[in-house]
């Protein structure tokens, strides 16, 4: 299996998105990730572009050439609160909970 499919599939299983899922979205046949994933056929250029625009991610990052960079919490609360002035270290604290408690949620949805 091609080390781009192996990184694809990495990505949606932590999301919580089905593969047939993404192709469908994006217009792909759905019997193509079977190909990929049976290693008969490997993705295209334009279509790693394609789930990599999908995905939130860079093309490099997908063909395993850049690791994507964390977040520091400086950042979240910038993104999350609008800048940091106000925000306590409880308030921080009780989102980034929120936030792991909704991933666990998702995750055990796909396992049923």
């Amino acid at each position: 299996m091609d080390k781009s499919v192996q990184i694809i599939m990495q990505i949606l299983s932590e999301r919580g998105i089905k593969p047939g899922t993404m192709m469908r979205e994006l217009g792909f046949s759905s019997g193509l990730f079977s190909q990929w994933k049976a290693g008969t056929q490997r993705p295209s250029a334009d279509k790693i572009q394609k789930i990599a625009d999908f995905l939130g991610v860079s093309a490099d990052q997908l063909l395993g050439r850049e690791t994507p960079r964390a977040a520091t919490d400086e950042e979240l609360m910038f993104a999350l609160f609008d800048g940091t002035e106000g925000v306590t270290d409880e308030m921080f604290s009780e989102v980034k909970q929120f936030a792991r408690f909704v991933k666990e949620r998702e995750a055990h949805k796909n396992d049923v």
